[in-house]
């Protein structure tokens, strides 16, 4: 099974998305990415991370600048009430998004569709 690693500071978000795709992954939920993150991530090799993308979204970037140090083929996917998310993710360097209020099937539909994406990208190389 695929793991992903989800980040939301919102403990019920975090529980409510981990039972949402727990079923199709291994969910690593934490309220924070630190630096000490990417030994996990590095041993983890995620599927995908899942960024909550708060207000002006500076820990979120500095998150994602991370991540994509690490390792650039990584989708990572913000959660966001962001209103215009929809048109700046792929500005700041996301691979999607989710936008806050989310409906949980939509979520799951965006995070498999982007896991498979990258899955079938590694195939074909």
């Amino acid at each position: 099974m695929e793991t992903i690693i989800l980040q939301h500071i919102d403990s019920s978000i975090r529980d409510i998305v981990t039972l949402t795709l727990e079923d199709a992954f291994e969910v690593i939920a934490l309220e924070y990415l630190t630096s000490e993150s990417a030994i996990l991530i590095n041993t983890q090799k995620p599927a995908v991370i899942i960024l909550d993308f708060i207000l002006d979204g500076k820990e979120a970037l500095g998150s994602l600048a991370l991540i994509k140090r690490i390792d650039q083929t990584i989708p990572v996917v913000a959660i966001s009430c962001n209103i215009n998310i929809s048109q700046t993710f792929r500005q700041y360097g996301f691979d999607g998004f989710v936008e806050k209020p989310f409906d949980l099937n939509t979520l799951r539909e965006v995070i498999i569709e982007i896991a498979n994406a990258k899955h079938l990208s590694n195939m074909q190389k």
